[in-house]
């Protein structure tokens, strides 16, 4: 409701006069929020679920944090000379893909080596 409410105001120029409007970001964003709010009725389901594997994304979550972007950057010039000239959306869209889901392993494969390289100290390292 909050999202309707400012993004009325927003388009009126009733608020946020000194920016310069941007419409395709206004509904953008009111987008994510109403995914957002799905993906929120979607989880509940699993509430009372224990699982393993979002518990562990959960332990390592600022390690993720901490390493994902060098890691993103080492890789990202094959990466771009992977897709440089692609023109289909969808292709795109599966790369990308890709590239999030290497980057993410690639990131919980250095954190657990560190782990067990150097047990209990990782935490100083890495936040895990």
């Amino acid at each position: 409701m909050a999202t309707v409410l400012l993004f009325f105001l927003y388009t009126k120029n009733l608020v946020f006069e000194q920016y310069q409007k941007n419409i395709f970001e206004s509904v953008s964003y009111a987008q994510k929020m109403f995914f957002l709010g799905i993906a929120i009725l979607y989880f509940e389901k699993f509430k009372k679920n224990d699982l393993v594997s979002l518990d562990y994304i959960a332990k390592t979550s600022f390690a993720i944090y901490f390493l994902h972007y060098p890691v993103a950057r080492a890789i990202q010039p094959v990466y771009f000379k992977l897709v440089e000239g692609l023109k289909i959306n969808v292709i795109l869209f599966l790369t990308s893909l890709l590239f999030s889901l290497v980057v993410f392993g690639i990131t919980i494969v250095i954190i657990e080596i560190t782990k067990r390289i150097f047990g209990k100290a990782s935490g100083f390292l890495i936040g895990y």
